[in-house]
């Protein structure tokens, strides 16, 4: 180690770097800097733990989609959500749900928490908590993901973010044409001959995804760092304009505007309301494919809900329009129009 006087006494992180797979992360355990300080030696050596941390912010009032994907010596629930210890919190699966009762625990049909699978995570209104515990990294190969045909909860195995088209390489011999992926604030289609387009541009850690495929297939993500092939990340919801965090589910609109005398172009805004509230807001994508402005929007909920309305701003003359449509209103992963073919 090296460091100047003034780096006494100072905490240095450590990152690991494994040469057979290109595995490369930041280790749990630290060392203090101390000028001329002797640790170790050939006979005793210092033992570092090989161990990653799992941070995960946990909002209150708010839904959170999560993965975890070290591995501790016990993965039961009460241990890796030791750290959200609040009445009435609840995690959901594809297959169940547990919650937190004070005064005893977890209780419910969520047991364990799975390395590779994907949970929401609803907090109640109080302090803001952040899912935390230290475990052993895995090999991806080690934890391959089954997808069935239809929707899918997938978790991540990677220690850095990845790019969609590297991450999910193990697909590409069962994706077909509009297969989809998103996660709580975006989404992606896959073209045939183009790959994947819209807000899902990279795979991060500890995040949750929902898939939904036409055909079986499975997901072994590639270890090391790979390196993003897009130059800019698109938001198909302006964090800004809501909180969309406290609803449970969301689906996607892709629109196309088309009004006589008007010109689409990348400041305008289209606005989603149900029941009079703002659940989406977005502005256009240049969609390379058609060269075309159309408009990627999230849709945010928790159950059916009718009276859905967008609204629609020209930023160069200043107007806005109601758009007229034939949706019925909000459904839980509803999916409407497609980039190549909008709504």
């Amino acid at each position: 180690l090296f460091g100047d006087a003034d780096d006494a006494n100072t905490n240095y992180s450590l990152r690991y770097f494994d040469i057979s797979d290109g595995t490369d992360f930041e280790l749990s355990e630290t060392l203090t800097f101390v000028p001329d300080a002797v640790y170790g030696s050939a006979f005793d050596p210092v033992i570092i733990n090989l161990s990653i941390t799992v941070d995960i912010d946990a909002p209150a009032n708010a839904w959170t989609w999560f993965s975890v994907d070290a591995l501790a010596a016990d993965m039961d629930v009460s241990n890796v959500l030791s750290t959200i210890d609040v009445g009435d919190a609840y995690i959901k699966s594809t297959s169940g749900f547990s919650n937190y009762i004070s005064g005893y625990g977890w209780w419910g049909s969520v047991n364990d928490v799975a390395i590779g699978r994907g949970y929401k995570l609803k907090m109640p209104s109080g302090d803001d908590k952040a899912i935390t515990y230290q475990g052993v990294p895995v090999s991806p190969s080690d934890y391959p993901i089954t997808i069935s045909a239809g929707w899918n909860w997938i978790g991540t195995i990677a220690t850095t973010d990845l790019d969609i088209e590297s991450a999910l390489a193990t697909l590409n011999s069962t994706i077909v044409d509009e297969d989809y992926i998103k996660s709580v604030s975006a989404f992606s289609t896959y073209y045939d001959g183009y790959g994947w387009y819209g807000g899902v541009n990279f795979i991060e850690r500890n995040r949750m995804y929902m898939v939904k495929t036409v055909n079986d297939g499975t997901i072994v993500y590639p270890t090391g760092s790979v390196l993003s092939r897009v130059s800019s990340a698109y938001s198909n919801v302006d964090e800004d304009a809501f909180d969309y965090s406290k609803f449970e589910n969301n689906g996607s609109v892709v629109i196309d505007v088309a009004i006589d005398d008007i010109e689409v172009s990348a400041d305008d805004i289209i606005t989603a309301y149900v029941g009079g509230e703002i659940r989406g807001q977005v502005n256009p994508q240049l969609f390379p494919i058609t060269n075309e402005y159309v408009f990627g929007l999230m849709v945010y909920g928790d159950e059916y809900e009718n009276n859905i309305e967008f609204e629609y701003y020209n930023s160069l003359t200043g107007e806005t329009f109601v758009l007229n449509h034939n949706m019925t209103g909000f459904e839980p992963n509803m999916i409407v129009g497609t980039y190549l073919e909008p709504y």
